[in-house]
């Protein structure tokens, strides 16, 4: 779970997501469970070691509603390196909200172009 700050509006902490990618990846969707209804959210994910995470993208999302799960598909496909450590934190219009978050990843060899 990625927890937001004891503050509204401020991120919390990172959370690892995934310890080292297998292989060269995009980031295409976020998925977030356990929503409350929420004016918005906002996801910022990095990448690196703890303690010197990267950010790589941010996306804030309006208006939560008391929808179980919602998927927010990311507005470009986020380039992650094999071996990548992926991290999120989460502020919101609340405080101290605990966020279930997956990642919709697709391996880079897979994309024809």
């Amino acid at each position: 779970d990625c927890a937001s700050s004891s503050s509204a509006n401020t991120y919390g902490s990172w959370v690892e997501l995934i310890a080292s990618t297998s292989a060269d990846l995009y980031i295409v969707a976020l998925i977030h469970s356990g929503l409350n209804a929420l004016q918005y959210v906002q996801y910022d994910i990095g990448v690196g070691a703890g303690g010197s995470e990267t950010s790589v993208s941010e996306l804030k999302v309006g208006q939560m509603t008391d929808e179980a799960t919602q998927d927010t598909v990311v507005p470009f496909p986020i380039p992650v390196a094999a071996g990548s450590r992926i991290a999120c934190r989460t502020a919101d219009s609340t405080s101290a909200r605990s966020h279930e978050i997956t990642l919709l990843c697709i391996n880079q060899s897979d994309v024809i172009g």
